[in-house]
Parts: structure tokens; sequence; C-alpha cells
């Protein structure tokens, strides 16, 4: 009975650690699980399409002139993916960036008529 006691006290004093700021762990803060996800198209081409995803498609696509943007909130594990293809009478430059909380996460700038993309992934 004195050993199951014991065991029981122990399990308590675990559990309230894990309760308390940085659960015991030596960690401060835990990682975030959700960030500000931005998309910018920019530069001088004339028409683009635009395919990027989001929180309700994989696959957007708007056709438009740069600039464009367009702002979200992700959760850990959210796919994240940006391209631009300018037609080949779009003339001009277009630069591509995706923002993860401001910081920028991935870009690419094409000179030409093409398909320029960010590398898409993970959000981890």
């Amino acid at each position: 009975m004195r050993r199951f006691i014991i065991v029981s006290v122990a399990a308590l004093i675990v559990l309230a650690a894990c309760k308390q700021p940085g659960g015991g762990s030596g960690e401060g803060t835990p990682a975030a699980t959700t960030w500000t996800v931005k998309y910018e198209v920019t530069g001088t081409a004339t028409s683009v399409y635009i395919t990027y995803s989001d929180l309700t498609a994989i696959n957007n696509t708007v056709r438009t002139a740069p600039p464009w943007s367009e702002q979200f909130t992700a959760s850990a594990g959210q796919w994240v993916y940006l391209q631009a293809d300018s037609t080949a009478s779009a003339f001009g430059s277009m630069t591509l960036n995706v923002y993860k909380d401001g910081a920028l996460w991935g870009t690419y700038t094409l000179a030409a008529p093409g398909i320029a993309f960010v590398d898409e992934g993970f959000l981890e």
C-alpha cells in the first residue's frame, strides 16, 4: 500500500510539472502550430496565371497582372505552394515570394516569359 501511495504522489508531481510553463521539458514556450502565410507576386509581367494552395483548395488559380498577394493562417503540416506562369506575350519579369510570419520562406525571380515557382512543402 505504501508503494502505491509513493507511486501515485510521484505521478501527480510529474503531471503538475507538465502543466506549468515549459512543461518540465527544459524548453521554454512550445513551438507555434499556426502561422500567417503570405504569397506575393511582383514584377513587370503584363499577365500571369497564379496557382497556389490555401486552406480552401490546393490548386486555386487566378489570372492577373502583378502585383498580387494572398494571406491566410496555416497550421503545422499545411501544404504551401505558389506558381506563376507568364504567357508568351506577357513580357517582363516577376518575383514570387512566400512569407511565414513575416519572414521570407521562399523566393524565385524569372526575367522572361515562362513558369516560376517557389519550392512547395509542408509547414513545420
